[in-house]
C-alpha cells in the first residue's frame, strides 16, 4: 500500500503535464484534500473517457463527486465500477457513505451489511475503522460497538497507525482519546512522516459525513493542522 509524506506539491508537479494514465488515488484524490474540487473533478473525468472500461478509473472520479458533495453522480460512478468489478469492495464502501450522506440510514445500513459480507473474515484493517464510522455516523451503536471490539483485538498483533485509531474511537464517542490521536497525526504531518491510517484521517477532514463533532473547534483546529505542503 502506498503511503504518502505529506508532500501534495510533489503530486501536483508530477502531473502538471496531465498524465491521467498513471495517475494514482492519492494523486487524484489530493486535489479534493486541497480543495480543488474543479481540478479533481477535471482529473478524474479524464481518467473514466481515457479508460472508459475501468473499475478502477470510475471509482477514483466517484471519491472526488463525492467529495464535492455530488453525490447522485458519485452513485452512478461508483455502481459504474461496480458493474464493471462485481468485488470492488471500495466502490461498495462509498456507495454506504453516500446513503449516509443524503440521510438514508437503512440504505446505509444495507450496504455497510454487503460490503462486510463481501469483504468476507480476512478484512483489511483500512476499513474496520472506516465501517465502525459508518455505523456511528447513522446511531447503530451495537455495530460499531462489535467492530471497536475487533480493532482492540486485531490492535495486540497489527500495526495500527495513528489515524486509524483516531477514526475508531471519534467512532465510539471517545472524543479526548480521538484528539490524542489526531494530534499524533498532526505531528506526522509536519514531519512528514508516513501514517498507514492517512486515508481515514483525510476522510475527516473532508467530513463529507457531516460529522458535528468535527465542527468544534479542537478538531477544526488539528484538522488544519493535518495537510500537506
Amino acid at each position: 500500500m502506498f503511503v504518502p509524506r505529506w508532500q501534495w506539491s510533489d503530486f501536483e508537479a508530477a502531473f502538471a503535464d496531465d498524465d491521467t494514465q498513471s495517475l494514482g488515488p492519492a494523486g487524484l484524490w489530493v486535489h479534493s484534500w486541497m480543495g480543488k474540487h474543479d481540478e479533481a473533478l477535471r482529473l478524474g473525468r479524464r481518467m473514466t473517457q481515457l479508460n472508459p472500461n475501468g473499475s478502477g478509473a470510475h471509482l477514483l472520479l466517484g471519491v472526488v463527486l463525492a467529495y464535492a458533495g455530488q453525490l447522485e453522480a458519485s452513485n452512478a460512478s461508483m455502481q459504474r465500477s461496480i458493474d464493471i468489478a462485481p468485488a470492488n469492495t471500495l466502490a461498495r464502501a462509498w456507495l454506504a457513505y453516500n446513503q449516509i450522506a443524503a440521510g438514508n440510514a437503512e440504505a446505509a445500513v444495507e450496504e455497510l451489511q454487503l460490503l462486510e459480507r463481501l469483504l468476507g473474515s480476512n478484512r483489511p484493517i483500512v476499513f474496520l475503522p472506516e465501517l465502525a464510522y459508518g455505523y456511528a455516523r447513522i446511531g447503530r451503536r451495537e455495530h460499531t460497538e462489535r467492530l471497536f471490539d475487533e480493532i482492540q483485538a486485531l490492535g495486540d498483533t497489527a500495526d495500527f497507525s495513528a489515524g486509524t485509531w483516531a477514526m475508531t474511537y471519534l467512532a465510539i464517542g471517545d472524543e479526548a482519546e480521538a484528539l490524542q490521536w489526531l494530534e499524533r497525526v498532526a505531528e506526522k504531518a509536519r514531519n512528514h512522516e508516513p501514517d498507514q491510517g492517512y486515508l481515514n484521517v483525510m476522510n475527516l477532514k473532508m467530513n463529507f459525513l457531516a460529522d458535528p463533532t468535527l465542527e468544534q473547534p479542537e478538531f477544526i483546529d488539528v484538522l488544519i493542522r493535518i495537510r500537506g505542503d
